[in-house]
């Protein structure tokens, strides 16, 4: 047998507190069981002399229990509809190009100053641009092809403007050369008829001498016939066509007297007085003409 002693292992002192407690617990609760299985009810003496109906007994109404309160359903919450916001407006990639900036028109002597540098001075280097010659070149273009649509529209008014002058000239043009013209119709026709009148008057006085002459010629030849009194109103009218040697080619009386044998004693005076003195003038315009007898040229009145 060895030396050694085993030491028995000693349980914590709250075990034995724990399994104490329980048995209490257990041993309260088996007396109270059995003292509730042993009571009997106690029956109280009740007064028979009164019988009552089952039915006709009401059942006693407690104290009225207080209705719950009604639960109030909340309103349905408004549902908002966002507003639909436009479409955010579209960028233009192109950067904005501020606009150039106008210089006003400088005075004359602010010019005359600028320009001309003092006596003595030289004169001032223009300002260096720091844009490369590149740049310039390629700015140059863009806005050489840049089409300004009001520079258009200027263009084209001043354009149609100019159009309308010019037809409104020619028009006026036209207007004074068609007044010029008929003007000009109007002298030269006033002049024409002037000379008709001038050269009709001529004739017309020649004709009238001419006829004179005839007039004489077959005067001398006229023998009245008898019957015809003194201040007797007669006339008749021949129609005489003569020819280049004073011969009657055609004779007619125009207008009668009324008296048969004064037209035919007329008649007979002018071929006696054949040939017929010829005119000084232009034969054509005389081998028609008409003469005018009356009495009293017969009698040389």
């Amino acid at each position: 047998m060895s030396g050694k002693t085993h030491a028995l292992p000693i349980s914590p002192p709250w075990g034995q507190a724990w399994g104490f407690s329980l048995g209490l617990h257990l041993l309260l609760a088996l007396f109270l069981g059995v003292a509730h299985l042993n009571h009997t009810p106690t029956v109280l003496p009740q007064d028979l002399s009164e019988a009552v109906w089952v039915s006709d007994v009401k059942e006693l109404k407690g104290p009225a229990t207080p209705a719950p309160p009604k639960v109030v359903a909340p309103p349905p919450s408004k549902v908002v509809t966002p507003p639909v916001l436009p479409p955010p407006p579209k960028v233009d990639p192109r950067p904005v190009v501020p606009p150039k900036r106008v210089e006003p028109p400088l005075a004359p002597d602010e010019v005359a100053l600028k320009t001309i540098p003092p006596k003595g001075q030289p004169a001032p280097k223009p300002p260096e641009s720091n844009v490369p010659v590149v740049q310039q070149t390629v700015v140059l273009k863009k806005s050489v092809g840049q089409v300004d649509p009001n520079r258009d529209l200027f263009a084209s008014a001043k354009l149609l403007e100019e159009q309308i002058r010019v037809q409104d000239a020619e028009a006026a043009r036209l207007r004074a050369e068609e007044a010029a013209r008929q003007e000009a119709a109007r002298k030269k026709a006033e002049e024409e008829a002037l000379q008709r009148r001038i050269g009709a008057a001529a004739k017309n006085q020649e004709l009238i001498k001419y006829q004179r002459l005839i007039q004489e010629k077959v005067g001398a030849m006229w023998v009245l016939p008898t019957g015809i009194k003194a201040g007797e109103r007669l006339e008749t009218i021949v129609h005489l066509s003569l020819a280049r040697d004073g011969t009657i080619r055609q004779m007619m009386i125009t207008q009668e007297s009324g008296q048969p044998f004064f037209d035919r004693s007329v008649t007979r005076a002018i071929r006696k007085a054949v040939p017929l003195p010829l005119p000084s003038g232009d034969f054509e315009t005389f081998q028609e003409l008409e003469l005018r007898f009356t009495p009293d040229q017969a009698r040389g009145l």
